[in-house]
């Protein structure tokens, strides 16, 4: 049973880092491939025990440790007085038996024993907690109210006409979430917060049309799938790195199908922004529901949005279903391997102990070698192949739509939102929004980053002075100068990063200032960021001279302020000097 485990844990990892592999390579196609290749991976790692019984075994012997033999030498040799055999038995070969293990005592476990109950104990907690997470989103499902506005009706059946969704859906809504939420496998139902009342029109029905759509892709069955899968490799990371990530390509999969459906991406992406930002963790969503909009996953999603080549078609089933057949041929030779333990290696000779050659000499059997796939059936010849066809290859996707990129109105809409999403309370939103600026690379991102330089979080203010290094813009030389008085170390050190960066000799003062600074990673990185300015303009040699003279000339200037404060000491002094006469030394 353990070997078995183990076999299937090994497995497993490959299937999930293989899955990896393959949606990194896949970057440029659509949300619902990447999706496809995780369903089929996440599936596959459930499949691998049932398939490895069903397919004859292919065993791979792995090399063992050689058998002992015990070798009578003639220098032990005993008298033939003192044993009762002929002289040739004295150099006869003698097999020593391995000594056997102590048997455990009734009270012990053996590790197998001990790993297997581990693993079972991980799996019922697991199991546990995902159907306390189905049984409190049934709850909620339950008390929730149906909506019966007309207006609403009408959009959900505009949303389902527009997707050809043919699964009828309940629409309810609730005070126990404050954003969208989709569950159910059998009966799909939309969650909506009771603030959807004073949603405009719009946002009525993108929200519609991206709920629906995780119906129509059968979302929450694919999801439940994954918990389980989760739950029964809950050991292992990778597991949970697979069901991150589908439920990342779900959610932009979900967003191509709203922006197919005729939505303009800048407003779709405004009702995301705003929704998101009414999100909390303390949300009580199911762990096999779907929220719109959550702040973890808005960063890539709104770039995803906002970039109009990137491909949004979704699959064919016939497409899915070739997948799935290239897919199962090649997971077989993976589910049929079994490694097993060969003994057929030359024996060791070792000198016997003396007392063996008082004993008559006992043959015994070599030892049997002990194979995993004892569990599974033989090996037996295979059937003469048929030359089955290989299956068709996909047809290639239609090329993606030829999009235009986003105009100057639209920009600013976007950079308007994000820049009011600086002032939320929750932290987590403001650094998202605060990413999307940077990752926009737009001129009109530059007032929002130097707002930020004053959020109250130095992780805010740090991110800011990065992204303003990054934009290269001598109206963030000011801010940044700024920044180099700021309390938090780090913020200090990014500013004269940043100034370094954009390189504009009218920084070289504060960074000379800097140089004093009373953290050690700040003087480093202001000088560093000094001989950048001067290395990367021709002036900077002469402006770089020219400040050392106005720092020179400004200490001159504190130290005579600071003279004329004691000027009437100093002439007290020279009185007393001048007043001064030696006087004869005592006797």
């Amino acid at each position: 049973m353990s070997a078995l485990l183990l076999q299937v844990a090994v497995k497993a990892s490959v299937v999930f880092l293989a899955t990896w592999i393959v949606t990194m390579t896949m970057r440029r196609q659509s949300a619902a491939a990447r999706h496809l290749v995780w369903t089929l991976g996440i599936s596959a790692a459930l499949l691998l025990p049932v398939l490895g019984a069903a397919t004859p075994a292919w065993d791979v012997s792995m090399p063992a440790a050689p058998p002992i033999v015990a070798v009578q030498t003639p220098a032990d040799a005993p008298s033939t007085a003192a044993v009762d055999a002929p002289a040739s038995d004295a150099a006869s070969v003698a097999l020593q038996p391995a000594t056997p293990a102590p048997r455990a005592g009734n009270g012990s476990m053996t590790t197998p024993t001990i790993l297997i109950s581990l693993w079972l104990c991980g799996v019922l907690v697991s199991l546990l907690k995902l159907a306390g997470g189905v049984w409190r989103l049934r709850s909620i499902a339950s008390s929730a109210s149906v909506v019966e506005s007309d207006e609403w009706v009408s959009e959900a059946v505009h949303a389902a006409s527009a997707l050809q969704l043919r699964t009828a859906v309940s629409l309810r809504t609730t005070a126990r979430t404050v954003v969208p939420v989709v569950c159910g496998i059998w009966r799909p139902t939309i969650l909506l917060p009771l603030t959807a009342a004073g949603w405009s029109l719009e946002r009525r029905r993108v929200v519609l049309l991206h709920e629906s759509a995780h119906v129509k892709r059968h979302d929450c069955a694919t999801l439940t799938l994954a918990r389980v899968a989760a739950a029964l490799h809950w050991f292992n990371p990778l597991a949970y790195v697979a069901l991150k990530q589908l439920r990342a390509e779900q959610e932009r999969a979900a967003d191509d199908l709203v922006l197919m459906a005729g939505t303009e991406a800048s407003a779709y992406a405004d009702h995301l922004l705003e929704i998101a930002r009414a999100f909390r963790a303390s949300a009580p969503i199911g762990a096999t529901a779907l929220a719109m909009a959550r702040p973890s996953e808005i960063e890539g999603r709104l770039l995803a949005i906002l970039e109009p080549s990137r491909s949004r078609r979704p699959l064919s089933r016939a497409v899915r279903n070739a997948a799935a057949v290239v897919f199962a041929l090649a997971l077989m030779p993976l589910a049929a391997l079994q490694v097993s333990a060969s003994t057929t290696g030359a024996a060791m000779q070792v000198p016997a102990p003396h007392w063996t050659a008082m004993q008559r000499s006992i043959e015994v059997p070599p030892p049997v070698a002990v194979e995993f796939s004892q569990a599974v059936p033989s090996p037996r010849p295979a059937p003469p192949a048929q030359n089955a066809p290989p299956p068709a290859p996909p047809a290639p996707p239609a090329p993606p739509a030829q999009a235009t990129r986003p105009d100057e109105a639209t920009r600013k809409r976007i950079a308007d939102a994000l820049t009011m999403a600086l002032d939320d309370s929750n932290q987590r939103v403001r650094e998202q929004a605060l990413n999307t600026l940077i990752s926009m690379r737009d001129e009109r991102a530059i007032p929002a980053l130097i707002k930020a330089l004053a959020d109250p979080t130095p992780e805010v203010r740090e991110r800011a002075a990065t992204g303003l290094g990054n934009m290269r813009d001598g109206r963030a030389v000011a801010p940044l100068l700024q920044a180099l008085r700021d309390a938090n170390a780090n913020v200090r050190r990014r500013a004269a990063w940043a100034l370094g960066v954009i390189a504009d000799p009218m920084a070289i003062v504060g960074l000379t200032a800097a140089l004093k600074d009373a953290d050690p990673t700040v003087r480093e990185q202001a000088a560093e960021s000094l001989g950048r300015i001067a290395r990367g303009r021709s002036s900077a040699s002469a402006s770089f001279s020219q400040s050392f003279d106005v720092n020179l000339s400004m200490m001159k200037q504190d130290a005579l302020r600071e003279l004329e404060v004691h000027t009437e000491d100093l002439k007290k002094l020279q009185e007393e000097l001048n007043s001064w006469r030696l006087q004869p030394a005592p006797r």
